[in-house]
Parts: C-alpha cells; sequence; structure tokens
C-alpha cells in the first residue's frame, strides 16, 4: 500500500523535525515516560517486589519523511548523522530542542512507489536529567535553520494546482510558524538564547507578510 493513497489526509499533518541539524518531517512520534521498575521474583514464595531505580523519559520512537526532487542527497545526509558518535541534538517538533542519543540502528526506505520520498524510522534516548532538556546554543539554532529551509523548500514543492499542492503550501507556512514557536519558546530558557529574540519578532513580521501575498508562487519566494 503506498503512502500516499490517503494523501489529502497524510501530508497537511507533517511536522518539522532534525537530527544534528539535518531535517526531515515527522509523520508521528511515541514517547515512553514513567519509573524505571525492576520486578524481583523470589523461588517457591509467591511473592515478588518492585525496586524503583527512578523516573524514566524515553526513549521516542519517531516516523519521518523526506520530501523533494534531492530525496536522495537528503537521505544520504541524514545516513551521516546517525552513523555519527555521541548525543546530539533531537529538534521535536512538540519536545523542542531535546539532547538524545540514538538509541538503536534507523532505518531508511526508499519504494518504487513513492519516488521523490524516503521513509525515516528511529528511536533516540534523551540523555539528561528530564525533558526537554535543551541542548547547546549553536546546536539548536542550527537545528531551527534546518527546519526554517526544509518548510521553504516543501512550499517550493507544492506550487502545482492541485487540492494536494495546496494542502502541502499551507503545511509549509504551518511549519514554518512551528519552528518560530519552538524558537520563542526556548529562547527564554537557554543560555545565550535571548539574542535570538529581535530576530524572531523580525521573522513573524516577514511571515505574516509572505502569507498575505496572493498566489502561492509569491508567497513560497516571500517565505
Amino acid at each position: 500500500m503506498s503512502l500516499f493513497d490517503d494523501a489529502d489526509g497524510l501530508l497537511p499533518g507533517l511536522m518539522p523535525a532534525a537530527w544534528r541539524g539535518r531535517r526531515f518531517w515527522m509523520v508521528n512520534a511515541q514517547h515512553s515516560v514513567g519509573r524505571r521498575i525492576q520486578q524481583v521474583l523470589f523461588p517457591g514464595l509467591d511473592l515478588k517486589t518492585h525496586d524503583d531505580a527512578g523516573p524514566l523519559d524515553g526513549p521516542f520512537r519517531i516516523s519521518g519523511l523526506v520530501i523533494g526532487d534531492d530525496y536522495v542527497e537528503q537521505a544520504k545526509a541524514l545516513h551521516t548523522a546517525f552513523r555519527q558518535a555521541g548525543p546530539a541534538t533531537l529538534l521535536h517538533p512538540w519536545w523542542g530542542p531535546v539532547r538524545c542519543v540514538l538509541f538503536r540502528p534507523a532505518s531508511i526506505e526508499f519504494d518504487v512507489k513513492e519516488l521523490r520520498v524516503a521513509r525515516i524510522d528511529a528511536e533516540f534516548d534523551p540523555v539528561g536529567p528530564g525533558l526537554p532538556v535543551v541542548a547547546t546554543f549553536t546546536g539548536a539554532l542550527s537545528a531551527l535553520v534546518g527546519l526554517g529551509t526544509a518548510a521553504t523548500a516543501l512550499s517550493r514543492f507544492a506550487l502545482g494546482a492541485t487540492p494536494v499542492a495546496a494542502a502541502i503550501q499551507g503545511r509549509a507556512v504551518a511549519a514554518v510558524a512551528t519552528s518560530l514557536s519552538i524558537a520563542e519558546a526556548w529562547s527564554g530558557r537557554a543560555p545565550r538564547s535571548a539574542r535570538l529574540a529581535p530576530s524572531l519578532a523580525s521573522a513573524r513580521q516577514a511571515l505574516a507578510a509572505a502569507t498575505a501575498l496572493p498566489g502561492r508562487a509569491h508567497a513560497a519566494a516571500a517565505l
């Protein structure tokens, strides 16, 4: 079954995300949360105990897409990012910047029925005390720039005169707004991030001006 059999329902729901600054579109995300409980059983006794080893935040299990004429190059960039060692920034569309490690090997899937699209599946485990763990200024700023680039690229991809293209254009505008909202929420919490405030205010004004333009081509160029 093609991923785009129900394209009108799927495409407007794509959310911008990034790993190590490499952008993709998140379709869904699951997050485990609770306590780290270890059950202890005793031989010959109808008795068990539970040892509480502290809070559990994560892992994140995500499914996403890369979309565009350059989808193979985008997938190769994510391939390189997945192979790098150590923790990095996962820019999550709902949680914001989270410091994570790639918990299990990621998968990148191509399908002849879905040209210009590659599927991404990965599992990330947060590092640090709780969520969200705000990343470094440079790392999170780089990831936010990647989201803006992804959104504008998706906007240019949506200039065809079809209902699905119109839906993608609306999703692209919403993705830029989401990126700005993440940055605004984060700018008051991380060291040195307050310097983003003037640029964020300017970006909000530019987004409003772009969306007021008639026609998707003019709006995409301004975006």
